[in-house]
């Protein structure tokens, strides 16, 4: 990502979007992984806004902040339906993260 893409982080939106993940033998949705989608001026993916992120400092904050997202949203999925999340190791071990977490029932 470029200097100046990276300056058009002020402008960034960032919302969790829910892939449906299959149960092939059943026919049924069983779950949906969380994937991060960026609406911003600057085209880049989401490897690319982690990265840049990341080489700042604020990847762990990035990653708890759409984990905070799609748990938010999670309450909006069907019952007994799964939510499957990414998070690096070094996102898992913060305490951004672990604020996200604490308290909260992950519990579908």
């Amino acid at each position: 990502m470029s200097r100046s893409a990276a300056a058009a982080t002020n402008t960034v939106s960032l919302r969790p979007a829910f892939q449906p993940i299959f149960d092939l033998r059943q026919g049924v949705v069983a779950g949906f992984e969380m994937l991060a989608r960026f609406d911003a001026p600057v085209q880049a993916s989401p490897v690319e806004w982690f990265e840049a992120a990341a080489a700042r400092g604020l990847g762990a904050r990035l990653e708890a902040l759409l984990l905070s997202a799609g748990l938010g949203a999670r309450q909006l999925l069907p019952q007994g339906i799964f939510l499957a999340v990414n998070l690096g190791p070094a996102a898992l071990l913060s305490h951004d993260v672990e604020s996200v977490l604490r308290g909260r029932s992950l519990e579908g």
